[in-house]
């Protein structure tokens, strides 16, 4: 029976993240000419926030771009699990892991 339980509030969690995410999408949906560049500023953050606990890294971004597809690259450290399920779940992967906030939640787009 608890396992039952466990398995029942596992769904319920991943059914509120993704009403979550729909709703946002949504939300989105509905602003979409204001945000069409959006996705852009989005990427550059990561790249940076990638290398944020490394203070005598930089980070190097490529953008390659033709009709049918856009590239973007950078040489910073990868999404771990953990991050990915930070993003899914909308928490920080080191506030998850420590409880704590990080230099990646105290910059913003205007530090490039």
């Amino acid at each position: 029976m608890i396992e039952s339980i466990e398995l029942g509030r596992k769904e319920d969690g991943n059914r509120s993240i993704a009403d979550k995410i729909i709703k946002r999408l949504d939300e989105l949906e509905q602003t979409i000419e204001n945000n069409q560049g959006r996705w852009a500023w989005e990427l550059l953050q990561n790249a940076k926030d990638s290398i944020a606990e490394e203070d005598s890294r930089t980070v190097s971004v490529q953008i390659k771009l033709d009709e049918e597809s856009v590239d973007f690259s950078h040489n910073g450290t990868y999404f771990t699990e953990l991050d990915i399920r930070g993003l899914i779940n909308q928490i920080s992967s080191k506030e998850a892991e420590e409880g704590r906030q990080t230099k990646k939640l105290e910059g913003s787009e205007q530090d490039f």
